[in-house]
């Protein structure tokens, strides 16, 4: 039950990373809309790469739920788990069996959450890289719009 306590303690420290990376990424979000709003350029431009964003962040949302949904399916379980355990007291062999079902199951998730922290790293590198890909290319646009109006290149000191 220790390890229950334990491992629920782990799946709500992983929520919060999770959350603490989707703060990270709405801050990231927002320095990107800030540098989108002092270009006079091509507006359709950059709002198809915020509505890309907004599907990024939307995935990370559902992340997020789905993680949730299975930290309960997984509260529901051990709760179902226990219950049988208090029911099966009297047989010892019985309880071990039923023990080592639970820690498989228990080993399951850890493996899908492991899975599911790569998928979000993944994204998160995904998200970086895209992020490094328009800073880049507003910064082009910059130099490009800079040069048609005659205003010295803001890029090349930088």
């Amino acid at each position: 039950v220790e390890d229950d306590i334990r491992r629920g303690e782990e799946l709500e420290r992983f929520a919060g990373e999770l959350a603490a990376r989707e703060r990270d990424l709405t801050g990231r979000e927002r320095e990107l809309e800030a540098r989108a709003g002092e270009l006079d350029g091509d507006r359709a431009f950059v709002e198809a790469e915020q509505k890309r964003i907004e599907r990024l962040r939307e995935n990370v949302r559902k992340l997020e739920r789905a993680l949730h949904e299975r930290t309960a399916d997984l509260d529901e379980r051990e709760a179902a788990i226990t219950t049988r355990e208090a029911d099966s007291l009297v047989d010892v062999g019985v309880r071990d069996t039923e023990l080592d079902l639970r820690e498989d199951k228990l080993e399951r998730r850890e493996q899908e959450l492991a899975a599911l922290d790569q998928r979000l790293h993944r994204k998160e590198r995904e998200l970086a890289a895209y992020v490094a890909q328009l800073q880049v290319e507003l910064e082009r646009r910059e130099s490009e719009w800079a040069s048609r109006i005659g205003a010295p290149d803001l890029t090349a000191s930088e």
